[in-house]
């Protein structure tokens, strides 16, 4: 009954062991997680102004193009 009882008892303290670790290693993970979600967050963002900053470039690039075919139109006209 004695040896029973033994077993019993480290049984169960092998359950709250596993029970603790399984939980840090639940913590762990949820903190890992949370961080992988700032990260792409924060790449979303970046990607977001890259692309905001493209357009505004494109946009750029295409009046100074528009003017410069327009100086060019003048001094052909000029020429003529």
């Amino acid at each position: 009954m004695k040896k029973e009882k033994e077993d019993a008892e480290a049984s169960a303290a092998v359950l709250r062991t596993s029970a603790t670790e399984a939980e840090r290693a639940r913590d762990l993970a949820l903190q890992r997680a949370e961080k992988a979600e700032d990260i792409a967050e924060g790449l979303r963002k970046e990607l977001d102004a890259e692309r905001e900053s493209a357009a505004a470039m494109q946009t750029r690039m295409q009046k100074a193009e528009a003017e410069a075919a327009d100086v060019v139109g003048l001094y052909t006209n000029s020429l003529a």
